[in-house]
């Protein structure tokens, strides 16, 4: 009789160990895809704020920067490292930062004098215009 109890018991441990590695292979499966996905928009975040932080920029040396500010605005880049800080306005010749992420190409188009229309374009062809 105590050698069938242990048995059992031997048995039931087994099929315990069992049941928890599936639990945690099926709770890896449900986790690794939240976790890209969490990733992926996070990025996307970082994407659509530098661009409306570039934008912003952008239009104040429009409005109020001085005539030689205004003068490196079109058809400039900007480039934003991991952390998100910026570096710009460059032109298409000057060198870019060593440790940049993200690349924006800004074009402003002045038609109406007192409402122009910045648009931020990121290197990846998502863009950003008002």
């Amino acid at each position: 009789a105590a050698r069938k109890r242990r048995r059992r018991n031997r048995l039931v441990k087994g099929l315990i160990a069992w049941a928890v590695c599936i639990l945690l292979v099926v709770l890896v499966a449900i986790a690794v895809p939240l976790f890209s996905s969490s990733l992926g928009s996070a990025e996307d975040a970082v994407k659509k704020a530098n661009e409306r932080s570039v934008k912003a920029e952008v239009t104040l040396v429009y409005l109020a920067g001085t005539d030689e500010q205004k003068a490196k605005l079109p058809d400039s880049i900007y480039y934003a490292n991991e952390k998100g800080d910026l570096t710009g306005p460059l032109s298409a010749s000057d060198t870019a930062p060593t440790d940049f992420k993200y690349k924006y190409k800004v074009t402003i188009d002045e038609t109406d004098k007192l409402n122009p229309k910045v648009t931020v374009t990121e290197d990846d062809g998502s863009s950003s215009g008002n």
